[in-house]
């Protein structure tokens, strides 16, 4: 759920900005991983948990690249209220 949330709230950011949101692997390790030692470790969990909310919400537009998460635009499917 925090992956969700998160790419969610990059995603409203990057639509506002008109570019896409990129987010090192060691900032977004600092936000929601603190948990993990090393790095690598991080970033193939944190992957493999995104492959599965792609799985139910594939609007999603995420690229994952060796040095950072890309946040592409896209609008959410929970509006603003």
């Amino acid at each position: 759920m925090d992956i969700y949330a998160y790419c969610t709230w990059r995603a409203i950011r990057a639509l506002r900005r008109k570019h896409p949101e990129p987010v090192s692997w060691r900032d977004l390790q600092q936000q929601l991983g603190s948990d993990y030692a090393r790095l690598r470790d991080f970033r193939s969990r944190f992957t493999s948990h995104l492959k599965t909310i792609l799985r139910f919400y594939p609007d999603i537009r995420i690229e994952a690249t060796v040095e950072s998460l890309i946040v592409h635009p896209y609008r959410p499917h929970i509006g603003r209220t």
